[in-house]
């Protein structure tokens, strides 16, 4: 076995091979990109939340 061997993917990911590998792949890449924009909207929302109650305190004094 080559190194090269050893990094392939072992899920059966192989358009080549498997035809249907293809669709998988684009689903998983639909799914990364849904959980990424998903995951931005939440780190956004915490970004405004912290900001805001910043500048509440500040106002406060």
């Amino acid at each position: 076995m080559t190194m090269t061997d050893e990094k392939r993917p072992q899920d059966g990911m192989h358009p080549e091979i498997d035809p249907a590998a293809g669709e998988k792949a684009d689903l998983f890449r639909s799914r990364k990109k849904s959980r990424n924009k998903a995951l931005l909207a939440v780190l956004l929302g915490l970004a405004v939340i912290f900001y805001a109650v910043t500048i509440l305190k500040m106002g406060a004094e």
